[in-house]
């Protein structure tokens, strides 16, 4: 067993000193592997240009955001190489002022979609009336409300909508609201 580990080792060690480096979807298939005990697991979707990895096996699935392997110089061993890498891709989760769940990939997606439905329900206005100033800020009829987002403990995780595991999860309170009528003179 020991003999085949150092050969193990060896070989992994030789395909870094040489540049050669596994895919990224080699490497995050291996994770998924890894973390879930899944030998069955295959890629579903593989995205070169951004890095985003796709697996699914034994009922789970994950996305994965991972760097290829570089090595400036191929002929010999480099300062400056790097290791393919994956890691589980953030997904955030914000719960609006009215209890609501808005999940995404992009935080900042996910963040106006808080903010404009937190302030539907804290401007009494029409939605259509209300203007998203940056995340946490809002404007309409006369007021500006900014949310403060804070962390948020989940004992079940929302349910997103496409089953993914969410990594962070925060909720929107309601810090300020100032009227933005100019006062009479």
């Amino acid at each position: 067993m020991l003999l085949r580990m150092r050969r193990i080792l060896g070989v992994a060690g030789a395909l870094f000193l040489c540049g050669c480096f596994p895919s990224i979807s080699s490497a995050a298939h291996d994770t998924f592997v890894r973390d879930t005990g899944c030998a069955t697991a295959e890629e579903r979707t593989v995205d070169e240009e951004t890095g985003v990895v796709e697996i699914a096996g034994c009922g789970r699935h994950a996305h994965f955001t991972c760097a290829p392997g570089y090595q400036p110089d191929h002929r010999h061993w480099h300062e400056d190489a790097q290791p393919t890498t994956c890691s589980y891709r953030m997904r955030y989760a914000i719960s609006s002022t009215d209890g609501a769940w808005q999940d995404d990939w992009n935080h900042d997606a996910v963040a106006r979609d808080a903010a404009m439905r937190s302030a539907a329900h804290d401007i009494p206005c029409a939605p259509g009336a209300l203007t998203y100033v940056n995340g946490t800020t809002v404007d309409g009829c006369g007021q500006r409300v900014v949310y403060e987002e804070v962390p948020a403990l989940v004992v079940e995780a929302p349910a997103s909508k496409s089953g993914y595991r969410n990594t962070t999860a925060s909720k929107y309170l309601l810090a300020s609201r100032v009227s933005l009528q100019t006062p009479a003179r």
